[in-house]
């Protein structure tokens, strides 16, 4: 797995599981990363603002249907 990369990029790469996302949020808060935490999740802000409010959307976040 990439160290640099982000809980999205690791999810859609096979790395990472939608479920993990707590235990790369904490990463985040114990580690150095300059980033905001949204960026760190590979997140736009928007997407970051909806799996707030709705933490089960993660999957919908993750791998948006395509049209």
């Amino acid at each position: 797995m990439d160290p640099n990369a982000t809980f999205a990029a690791a999810c859609r790469s096979g790395d990472a599981a939608p479920s993990e996302i707590d235990r790369w949020v904490e990463r985040w808060h114990t580690g150095s990363s300059d980033l905001e935490l949204h960026e760190f999740l590979g997140l736009s802000i928007e997407e970051y603002i909806r799996w707030v409010k709705e933490p089960a959307s993660i999957d919908e976040i993750i791998w948006p249907k395509r049209a």
